[in-house]
């Protein structure tokens, strides 16, 4: 192989791997995201209360348990997270 084809065969190199970052970057800014709500902090925490129960068998000795309603955790006006009881026993903070 010659040396002006090695060249060559670099350039597109080059070029193929400074056009997909360009796109990755491009398909990155526009990605959004949102503020969970209660109801989506309430769900992701059943999910994992359910993940805990089918990894260990039960929740604190509760075979069962429950995520009751949540309150919200606030520190200078800003929501930080959900507070949910669990019933028999425990609790649960998920963030926002």
């Amino acid at each position: 192989m010659k040396q002006s084809e090695k060249k060559a065969i670099n350039c597109r190199c080059v070029w193929i791997f400074l056009t997909f970052i360009l796109l990755l970057i491009l398909g990155i800014s526009n990605v959004s995201a949102e503020v969970a709500t209660v109801t989506d902090a309430k769900h992701a925490g059943q999910n994992w209360l359910n993940y805990i129960v089918f990894q260990n068998g039960s929740w604190n000795g509760a075979v069962s348990p429950q995520l009751m309603d949540g309150e919200e955790i606030i520190f200078e006006d800003q929501i930080l997270g959900y507070y949910f009881p669990v019933n028999p026993t425990g609790y649960m903070v998920v963030s926002r």
